[in-house]
């Protein structure tokens, strides 16, 4: 459903030759109101961990990821990542992201 969404809207804003970007496209999905609930942007998940290198310096690696937005709808909660063009990184990365989500804030 949202996907289709995603597609319709983007594909009617480039054939009205507008510029957009992913901020663009989530606050157009957000106010169509495809999905109710409370939506919160830029959702950071995972933490730094410190390590020693090769050469045996400590150095920082990050495991931090940002999801674009989840929508939380009573006991439901969406993880939305917004690309401009679906491909199969961007629903693996969806997928990746819903299974850490779940597993840090269970």
């Amino acid at each position: 459903m949202a996907i289709q969404w995603g597609e319709r809207f983007f594909e009617e804003a480039m054939s009205k030759g507008l510029n957009i970007d992913e901020d663009d496209i989530l606050d157009a999905f957000i106010k169509s109101q495809t999905l109710e609930g409370k939506f919160e942007r830029k959702v950071r998940l995972g933490k730094t961990d410190l390590y020693y290198d090769a050469t045996g310096r400590m150095s920082q690696r990050s495991g931090k990821v940002e999801i674009d937005a989840i929508c939380r709808e009573n006991d439901t909660v969406r993880v939305i990542e917004v690309e401009k063009q679906l491909t199969y990184t961007a629903i693996g990365q969806a997928l990746v992201y819903s299974y850490f989500y779940r597993k840090e804030k269970p």
